[in-house]
């Protein structure tokens, strides 16, 4: 959990821990813009480990806010941003549980500069017997 950081640990070390700090984030695309107010993005319970109260925060962004999810899906409220969003434009959320998140996946990217840097299997995902 503390070379990633999560949500989890944001709320509970807000001292010590940033935005900038927390590295194991999902990237989604924005699938769908029904109102002004809200869209809907490719990340639900199935990409983010939702086992915990916290919800994915946006990691670049102040003005918006995953406030509910199905299991492919995410509810993102737009209602206190000014800008106009797309279907295709990506959105950054750092995971709300970094441990159960990891597991959900079977590759983890390591990106740096904005370049894909690394590709890492999990190599435990799905070993429990």
């Amino acid at each position: 959990m503390y070379p990633f950081n999560d949500v989890g640990e944001l709320e509970l070390r807000p001292w010590e821990v940033s935005k900038d700090d927390c590295t194991a984030t999902v990237l989604t695309t924005v699938i769908s813009v029904p109102d002004d107010d809200r869209l809907v993005v490719d990340g639900g319970s199935k990409t983010f480990s939702l086992d915990k109260p916290q919800l994915p925060v946006p990691k670049h962004r102040d003005d918006i806010e995953y406030v509910n999810a199905s299991e492919e899906h995410g509810w993102i409220d737009t209602s206190e941003s000014e800008a106009s969003f797309e279907v295709g434009d990506r959105l950054e959320f750092i995971v709300p549980h970094v441990c159960t998140t990891i597991n959900l996946h079977d590759l983890i990217v390591g990106v740096r500069d904005g370049e894909v840097a690394d590709l890492w299997e999990v190599q435990a995902r799905g070993k429990v017997r």
